[in-house]
C-alpha cells in the first residue's frame, strides 16, 4: 500500500478546535519604506520570485489537506494538481489612497476570514503602494502547517537580504504525484489506526522500556499539579479577556527599540521575554485602573519559553535550544516597573530551574504520540481560561535588514491566534534593533477591550522611560 502522510496530533488538533470565531492562522504583516531609487513592489514580481523559491520550502507549501473517508483516521498531505502561485500570492485590492490603518484593518479581517482549504492553507497579499508611499504586505498560514516561529522561514521566501533585488530564475519543474482515490485513504487509514491501537512495533516497546517515557509524563503530570497549585488561579476564573471570540477581528500596533528592552533586563538580572512580559503586566494594570475595575488576584500569560534539555541517566540530551510554553502570573498592582520585571523574572526562572517547560513539553510530545484523547483533552485544558486568561508569543526575528524587492521593510508585525474564551493576545517580533508589538482582539459591544491599546502604548513609554532613568547623567 503506497504510505500516505498525515497530520500528526497537533496539526490534526488545529483543525478540529475551531468553534465559531476561532481560526487558527500563523499571520506576519508589515510595512516596506518607499524604494529611493525605483519602483515599487509589484505582484508579478513577486510571483515570479516565490515560483523561484517555492522548492526550497517545506513540501507541504504545494500540498492540500484531504479528509479521511469516515474520519476512521486523521487528514492526509496530499500534492495539489492545481497548485499555482497566483492563487496563493494575491493583491490586496486597496486603492493607493488607502491610509496605513486601512491596511491593517484589511490584515485584523484576514486574521478572521476563511482561508481556501481545497489548495495550500496559505496566501501572500502585497498592497503596492499605500497613501504614504510605503508598502504593506501580508503573510497568512493555518496552524496545521505553520507556527509563529517557521513562518519568518516564509517570510524568506519573499524577501531578499540586499537591497539589490536578485533576479528570479525559472521555476523548478515539479510533478505532483498522484492524490489517492477514497477507497485508497480510507483503507491507509484504517491500517494507520489499527496498527496504533492494537500493534505498536518493536521501536516503541523499547522506547518505553529503556527511557520510561510513561514514568516521565507522570513526573511531569506532578510537577504540573504542583505548579498549579502554588501559582495558578483556581479552575473556572474568567475575565473580560476570555469571552468567546467573535467573527471580527481588531489590530493595533506599537513599536519600540529592542536595545531599551535589552538594558532593562541587563540591569535587573532578567531576560528580553520577561521585559515583554512586565510591559503587558504594566498595560494591564493600566487597564483595570482606567475601567474601574478591581484586577483578578490571579491573572495568568501563557508565554512561550526557551530551555535547554537535560540530559538523562546516560547524561545524553537532544541537542540545541527547544521552545515549550508555560504560565506565568502577571504582577499587577501599584509598583516600579523594575519590581515587575524582578517577579516576572523569577517566576520564570523557578520554572526552568524545576524543569516545569521541559516536563511539560515532554508530557504532551508523549501525549501526542500514544493517545489523540488525551492529547486532545491535554491541549484543551490548555488552552482553556482555567489555565491562562490571555497569550503572549515572543518570536525572534532576524537581526539584519530585510527588502521587498529593493524596498526596506521597516514594521513587522506578528498576529497570532484568538484560542477558544480568548478575546485578547499580544504578539511580539524583533525586526534588527526594533520590537513590534501586535495587540488582537476580538471587538466586544461593550468596546470592554478598547482600552487596552492605549494602555499599551503607555506601558511600552514607561518601559522607555525606565531605561532613560538609567542612563548617567551628563
Amino acid at each position: 500500500m503506497e504510505h500516505v502522510e498525515r497530520l500528526n496530533p497537533q496539526e490534526w488538533l488545529f483543525l478540529q478546535m475551531t468553534p465559531k470565531g476561532v481560526r487558527w492562522y500563523s499571520i506576519v504583516c508589515g510595512f516596506a519604506a518607499s524604494p529611493t531609487d525605483g519602483p515599487h513592489p509589484e505582484l508579478e514580481d513577486l510571483r515570479r520570485l516565490a515560483a523561484s523559491r517555492i522548492h526550497f520550502a517545506p513540501p507541504r507549501f504545494r500540498q492540500k489537506v484531504v479528509p479521511t473517508p469516515l474520519g476512521v483516521a486523521p487528514p492526509a498531505w496530499v500534492d495539489d494538481a492545481d497548485f499555482t502561485i497566483a492563487d496563493h500570492v494575491r493583491d490586496a485590492g486597496l486603492p493607493e489612497s488607502a491610509t496605513r490603518q486601512d491596511f491593517l484593518d484589511f490584515c485584523a479581517y484576514l486574521a478572521s476570514a476563511p482561508i481556501d482549504m481545497t489548495h495550500s492553507p496559505w496566501d501572500c497579499h502585497l498592497a503596492p503602494q499605500l497613501a504614504d508611499g510605503t508598502t504593506g504586505f501580508v503573510i497568512r498560514g493555518h496552524h496545521c502547517m505553520l507556527d509563529g516561529a517557521n513562518m519568518l522561514s516564509f517570510v524568506a521566501m519573499f524577501g531578499d537580504v540586499a537591497a539589490e533585488p536578485t533576479t528570479p530564475g525559472p521555476p523548478e519543474p515539479w510533478q505532483p504525484r498522484p492524490e489517492p482515490s477514497r477507497w485508497q485513504l480510507l483503507r491507509s487509514g484504517v491500517d494507520h489506526t489499527t496498527r496504533r491501537a492494537l500493534n505498536p512495533d518493536e521501536k516503541r516497546k523499547h522506547h518505553f522500556r529503556e527511557t520510561a517515557a510513561w514514568k516521565q509524563a507522570w513526573d511531569s503530570v506532578k510537577l504540573t499539579a504542583t505548579a498549579a497549585r502554588d501559582e495558578v488561579a483556581p479552575f473556572g476564573s474568567r475575565t473580560v479577556f476570555n469571552r468567546q471570540p467573535g467573527a471580527e477581528r481588531a489590530l493595533e500596533t506599537v513599536r519600540t527599540s529592542m536595545s531599551t528592552l535589552k538594558s532593562i533586563a541587563h540591569t535587573y538580572g532578567a531576560k528580553l521575554n520577561d521585559v515583554a512580559v512586565a510591559v503587558i503586566a504594566e498595560a494591564l494594570d493600566r487597564f483595570y485602573a482606567k475601567v474601574g475595575r478591581r484586577p483578578p488576584k490571579h491573572l495568568k500569560l501563557l508565554i512561550p519559553i526557551s530551555y535547554e534539555p537535560r540530559g538523562d541517566e546516560t547524561g545524553t540530551a537532544p541537542a540545541g535550544e527547544h521552545v515549550a510554553f508555560m504560565n506565568v502570573v502577571l504582577p499587577l498592582g501599584t509598583m516600579e516597573f523594575s519590581e515587575r520585571v524582578r517577579k516576572v523574572a523569577a517566576q520564570t526562572s523557578d520554572h526552568v530551574e524545576r524543569g516545569i517547560p521541559e516536563h511539560l513539553d515532554h508530557l504532551m510530545v508523549t501525549l501526542g504520540r500514544d493517545s489523540d484523547l488525551l492529547y486532545r483533552l491535554a491541549q484543551r485544558v490548555v488552552q482553556s481560561p482555567a489555565s491562562a486568561n490571555l497569550t503572549l508569543s515572543n518570536v525572534r526575528g532576524p537581526n539584519f535588514p530585510i527588502y521587498l524587492r529593493g524596498a526596506r521593510v521597516t514594521e513587522l508585525y506578528p498576529v497570532i491566534p484568538l484560542g477558544p474564551h480568548h478575546s485578547l493576545a499580544v504578539g511580539v517580533l524583533s525586526l534588527e534593533d526594533r520590537l513590534f508589538f501586535a495587540t488582537i482582539r476580538s471587538p466586544q459591544p461593550d468596546h470592554a477591550l478598547a482600552p487596552f491599546d492605549e494602555c499599551l502604548r503607555e506601558a511600552v513609554g514607561v518601559v522607555e522611560a525606565a531605561e532613560r532613568s538609567l542612563m548617567p547623567d551628563v
